[in-house]
């Protein structure tokens, strides 16, 4: 993620713009197993989410199971538009480690941020948010929830 100031063109969404709403994407990535007994012991997958508001507030949720991290982070924070580019301004973060996989960092609620993230917005169709980090060729797709 690149950091960056806010430039001139920055300005808060207008309720017009396809951005509000929630937005989501679920990925499985297979089953853990059992290195030595070889048996099946959960499965494994990341799931995000972004909310935007009319407001200006942004959350952003990662789920995540798997061999090496299990928990949920949550990002809290505003956000601004300017054409296609969408900067964050994240203002407090929280990490909820999966009980069962030992050895995580402890959980953490609310603790105060201030990172800016930038990134590159498109919108294939009406039901496709495209977003990429400001600088990669990457993508991530995330679908419109229905309210």
């Amino acid at each position: 993620m690149s950091t960056l100031s806010s430039g001139a063109g920055s300005q808060p969404p207008s309720a017009a713009t396809p951005l509000i709403g929630d937005w989501s994407t679920p990925r499985s990535y297979g089953e853990v197993v059992n290195p030595v007994t070889r048996v099946y012991e959960r499965g494994s997958f990341s799931g995000e989410l972004f909310s935007f508001t009319p407001d200006g507030k942004f959350r952003h949720v990662v789920m995540g199971s798997g061999v090496v991290i299990s928990g949920v982070s949550t990002e809290d924070g505003q956000y601004t538009t300017s054409g296609n580019q969408l900067t964050l301004h994240v203002i407090a973060a929280s990490w909820q480690p999966d009980p069962s996989h030992p050895g995580q960092r402890p959980t953490y609620k609310n603790q105060p941020r201030d990172q800016t993230q930038a990134y590159t917005l498109r919108f294939p169709d009406g039901q496709t948010l495209a977003l990429s980090a400001r600088g990669s060729q990457l993508e991530t797709l995330l679908y419109r929830q229905p309210k």
